[in-house]
């Protein structure tokens, strides 16, 4: 990779999400491969008395999505001209609404791990860069994930209360609940993808970058309805195989845990279960994110229903563990249940060699982003 023509030290702001620290980790061991000579992670409170004798040269600051507090707007205020860069795992609407559309918000770098929310930043002026989300550090080793059941942990709402804060109500609410389900199904079929259904629903319900427009519920309730579907379908197939959290599930009828689960229990569900299910996320058509981050660092048993249809460029997920209809993503189950636990293993290992290479690529190319991005603010 190309030096960018700065030296970056990037101090990084408090935060709560533990998905920072996974990419900042991502981004010191990417420098230690040689990413990038010129960059470093700095220590916040060195960073601090720099800026506090007016020393900015080279400094640069790394803050969350969350990140809007008083101290961190002290910071902002401290740091003055110093190029701020911001992590997003937000849609493009969330985003337009956490930032305020500000100018000083604009100026800054908005890191996103969806393509479409890149797009739509973009598009209106904010300066932008898109990386995969990769980040999760792999263990030192492959787990051995035998025990046949199927894992899933995830959210699930398929009423019309999302809808609550919109115009809709009597009929064009029913319509429009209906329509959901509509294209719900469509997509667990393969006759549609999730991102026809959105351009769909934005023709129908007028594309608006409101955090609480009725376009933006409506996808909202489409993801819900198609994770419901596929669970269901999953259920009635491999009954108590499945292994489900979340008391969403079981005020539907489900047979599940309704207690409250970690992310770190989560990766440990991943490195015993033989099966770690992924039906897609809740704010993007993105097939790379978090869940599937996380069941790769492990070498997991990943079995992914792809809602946009095709996979994302540069996915380490084999093909064989993709399914595009309901119908291919039991196929791909009973593979997996059925199968000599080597077979698995081999695919598993394969798969988590795969991302230990694209996880420091998207730190090389997060790098590479943040540098050239402070370059043209020195």
């Amino acid at each position: 990779m190309r030096d960018a023509p700065t030296r970056v030290r990037l101090a990084v702001a408090p935060h709560w999400r533990r998905e920072v620290a996974e990419v900042v980790g991502t981004l010191d061991d990417a420098t230690r491969h040689g990413a990038h000579s010129g960059f470093e992670i700095a220590h916040l409170l060195p960073a601090l008395v720099q800026l506090s004798v007016g020393q900015r040269d080279g400094l640069a600051l790394l803050f969350s999505d969350a990140s809007a507090t008083r101290m961190h707007a002290a910071l902002r205020a401290l740091a003055g001209e110093v190029p701020h860069c911001r992590l997003w795992w937000n849609d493009a609407a969330e985003v337009l609404t956490l930032s305020g559309g500000r100018p000083e918000a604009i100026a800054g770098l908005h890191i996103t791990f969806f393509p479409e929310t890149y797009a739509a930043l973009t598009a209106r002026g904010y300066t932008a860069a898109y990386v995969p989300y990769l980040f999760t550090r792999p263990r030192e080793t492959a787990a051995a994930p035998l025990q046949k059941c199927i894992f899933y942990a995830a959210e699930i709402d398929i009423s019309d209360s999302c809808f609550a804060a919109t115009e809709l109500a009597g009929d064009r609410l029913r319509a429009v609940s209906d329509r959901c389900w509509e294209l719900a199904n469509a997509i667990t079929e393969g006759r549609m993808s999730s991102i026809e259904a959105d351009g769909l629903l934005g023709e129908q319900l007028g594309e608006d970058a409101s955090e609480h427009s009725t376009h933006r519920m409506a996808m909202w309730a489409v993801r819900n309805r198609l994770r419901y579907l596929l669970v269901k379908a999953v259920t009635e197939t491999f009954g108590s195989h499945l292994q489900l959290f979340h008391r969403g599930w079981r005020d539907l009828g489900f047979r599940a845990d309704p207690g409250r689960i970690t992310v770190r229990q989560c990766i440990d569900h991943y490195a015993t279960a033989r099966v770690s299910l992924d039906v897609g996320g809740k704010s993007s058509h993105a097939s790379l994110y978090p869940r599937v981050a996380d069941v790769l660092s492990v070498a997991g048993g990943l079995v992914q229903f792809l809602p946009r249809g095709d996979p994302e460029e540069g996915t380490p997920v084999l093909p064989q563990r993709q399914a595009r209809t309901a119908q291919e993503l039991l196929t791909l189950i009973d593979r997996l249940l059925t199968a000599p636990a080597e077979r698995v293993l081999d695919e598993n290992a394969e798969m988590f060699a795969r991302y230990r290479g694209a996880r420091l690529d998207a730190g090389a190319a997060l790098i590479e982003a943040i540098t050239t991005y402070c370059a043209t603010r020195s």
